[in-house]
């Protein structure tokens, strides 16, 4: 969610904005050696908005009430500009507005999400519903377009005809060429669907959904988790569907009607509200595809995507789906056995069942148990590991940030590489009320070359607020990792001269293969072994760590086959025709074909799939970015996973390069040939990949 989505970057609940901006001075090539060019010195505060700590409501009302009036004035000023319509007299103004608009809508649209007030995250609902129509009158100027048609038939540097180019297309998917009375229409629409939208995220962050049970059905879980949930005055413990209420939980809990309980409740958070808001925002998407000439929204939503269209992604899932089919039948028959050794009389095994049967399993095959593991992870130090692994992989430096935050909890912090201001980001790691319930980086700040630092936050719900000795799951460590992979993309991309190709501007598909790529660091035993110390100063054992790499892959296949499942059900409700189908009968057959296991009766998980919103048709771009990331770890894997040349590469090539190259090309610079899919296929198949199989899904990819 292009903020940057849920589960990762936080997609943006305002349409992309489609500006063409181009301009003089380095060609791409000579960019792509620069990692940031601004200095310190050009790195305005975040906005003229009051500090986080102290805005009211209606000092936000007032503030986007004063931005809605100038971006109007300006937006309107840009469509009457007379000739010559040149690099030099005209796109720099152009992007300021772009800078304005896109500052504007991402920064409320964050605090939308996570700032504690409940009045004020209404009041930015609002706000960002009106600078959307600034944006939308924006994707749909005719004379900002015909400038641009003009612009791309003349001489432009190297980033400014990329940009000129994919923003041409972005306008045309947005309606521009189409007729006056047909803009209108898709001006309507745009805007309810981002007020669906809204809707949507916002029934999911309100419903937090909890459970009441005798303490002694706490039983398996880790002491700290259990004096962490006294019972109250009532002689029960509350359980949240919050995040680290609910692993736990899942992982450890011996009552599997409690593990029964919490999921159902988790799965049903924002039923009924959202099945009537997801099925007004399939139909709103849908007329809008085919006002735009597109069979339905999926294939709308590919275009100009890596993969091309629609069909490419239902082939891409059948092709995996095949590939992990023998995988998912023995991990049934595993976790089923594990399972009769419990209740002789099962027969399937259950959602609710599996991440405790699989830990079951760990602990007997593998000898790893997560209980110990967590003493390991206490979040100060996984954090402080983390800024650690990225300092001395990418040369840069963190260090406190002296700004103001919107709750005590929040981190500042800034990036540097030696005396270099890369960026500045927050850290919002803890649940509270009212906020988004996933883990995603937001943007906030756009950054642009010799004006200002790219501002993002980290959006996460991990234990440690109370204490940094909180402890977390090695789960939660991976995710941290690759939460921050999407905030230093952000960081070292943030430093174009146009807005449109500076940042996490690449394909969609994309945009979680850096953070995926990331993660394999946490699997390397001298990272791991860097910050994980329990309380007694005891490292992280060689033995231990090396049952931990054993068990890695153990149910691989079945953990790719739910994530197909997600995919499927993203593609399967887009495309086509939202009349012709009922939610729960899509959800049940789209499991039937693709979930390892059977789905928890009486529950609609769709009504809190958040991706459904922001991803749209698009969540197979987690497993068609993992497939990239694969293969650029492959190069790490060859010349060193500290090899400080490659990773210098890797920086400057496609993490500092944003969107000056489309997503092929920038691996293609890393790597130096065009990627493949044989390093995931032969890791999901746990074998050698079959030529044949490798040239379809090369075909696909």
């Amino acid at each position: 969610m292009t903020r940057f989505a849920p589960g990762c970057i936080a997609t943006s609940t305002a349409i992309a904005l489609s500006l063409v901006l181009a301009g003089c001075g380095k060609d791409s090539a000579q960019q792509t050696q620069d990692v940031v060019a601004a200095p310190a010195s050009a790195a305005p505060e975040t906005s003229s908005l009051p500090p986080f700590d102290s805005i009211t409501a209606e000092q936000l009302k007032a503030h986007c009430e004063q931005q809605f009036s100038e971006l109007q004035a300006s937006l309107q000023t840009l469509e009457k500009a007379e000739p010559p319509y040149t690099e030099e007299a005209f796109l720099p103004r152009v992007n300021r507005f772009e800078v304005q608009l896109v500052d504007a809508l991402w920064m409320t649209s964050t605090l939308e999400e996570v700032h504690p007030d409940e009045k004020l995250r209404e009041t930015a609902t609002d706000c960002v519903q009106s600078l959307n129509q600034i944006a939308t009158d924006t994707n749909m100027s005719r004379p900002l377009y015909d400038r641009a048609l003009a612009l791309s038939k003349g001489g432009l540097a190297d980033d400014s005809r990329r940009y000129v180019e994919k923003n041409l297309q972005d306008l045309r998917l947005n309606g521009v060429d189409k007729s006056e009375e047909v803009r209108a229409k898709l001006k309507t629409l745009s805007e309810e669907i981002l007020a669906t939208g809204q809707e949507f995220a916002r029934n999911i962050r309100d419903d937090v959904r909890s459970i009441k049970v005798e303490p002694e059905r706490l039983a398996g879980l880790p002491e700290d988790y259990i004096a962490a949930h006294p019972a109250g005055e009532d002689g029960l413990v509350t359980i949240t569907t919050r995040y680290p209420d609910l692993f736990p939980v899942a992982d450890y809990a011996e009552d599997d009607a409690l593990r029964r309980e919490l999921y159902t409740a988790f799965q049903n958070r924002a039923y009924p509200q959202n099945k009537a808001v997801l099925e007004k925002l399939l139909q709103k998407r849908y007329e809008k595809a085919q006002l735009l000439g597109f069979d339905n929204f999926a294939d709308l939503y590919t275009a100009g995507k890596m993969v091309g269209n629609g069909r490419a992604v239902r082939e891409f899932i059948d092709l995996l789906s095949e590939q992990v089919r023998d995988g998912v039948a023995a991990d049934r028959r595993q976790l089923l056995a594990r399972l009769r050794e419990i209740n002789p009389d099962a027969d399937v095994v259950q959602q609710w069942q599996t991440r405790y049967l699989k830990e079951k399993i760990r602990q007997q095959k593998y000898d790893v148990d997560s209980r110990e593991l967590r003493q390991y992870f206490a979040y100060g130090q996984v954090r402080d590991g983390i800024f650690g692994l990225v300092s001395d992989l990418f040369d840069v430096q963190f260090k406190p940030w002296d700004t103001a935050v919107w709750h005590p909890s929040v981190e500042a912090y800034e990036m540097w590489s030696g005396d270099t201001l890369v960026g500045r980001f927050f850290l919002d790691m803890h649940p509270r009320e009212g906020k988004y319930q996933h883990a995603a980086a937001f943007p906030i700040q756009i950054g642009i070359e010799g004006q200002q630092q790219p501002v993002a936050a980290l959006v996460c719900n991990f234990p440690g607020e109370k204490d940094p000795a909180e402890l977390m799951e090695f789960t939660q460590v991976e995710t941290f990792l690759h939460e921050f992979g999407h905030l230093i993309h952000a960081m070292f991309g943030g430093h174009q001269r146009w807005a449109g190709i500076s940042g996490i501007a690449t394909e969609w598909d994309f945009v979680e293969a850096p953070s995926q790529m990331l993660e394999e660091w946490i699997w390397d035993k001298p990272t791991l072994q860097s910050f994980a110390i329990n309380g007694e100063g005891e490292v992280l054992p060689d033995a231990l760590f090396d049952k931990m790499y054993a068990a890695r892959d153990f149910a691989l296949a079945s953990n790719t086959a739910r994530q197909l499942n997600f995919a499927a059900l993203s593609y399967n409700l887009y495309s086509g025709a939202p009349t012709k189908f009922d939610l729960d009968v899509v959800a049940a057959e789209t499991a039937e074909k693709y979930s390892p296991f059977p789905p928890i009766p009486d529950t609609h998980f769709y009504t809190s799939f958040g991706h459904l919103d922001g991803y749209g048709s698009n969540y197979y771009t987690y497993q068609w970015s993992l497939a990239i990331a694969q293969d650029m770890f492959s190069r790490f894997e060859r010349e060193g996973l500290r090899n400080k040349q490659v990773a210098a590469e890797y920086r400057d090539r496609v993490l500092a390069a944003g969107g000056l190259k489309p997503a092929a090309e920038l691996v293609r610079d890393f790597l130096g040939r065009d990627y493949t899919v044989d390093a995931y296929v032969q890791r999901l198949r746990g074998e050698s990949a079959e030529p044949q199989l490798r040239a379809e899904l090369e075909t696909e990819l």
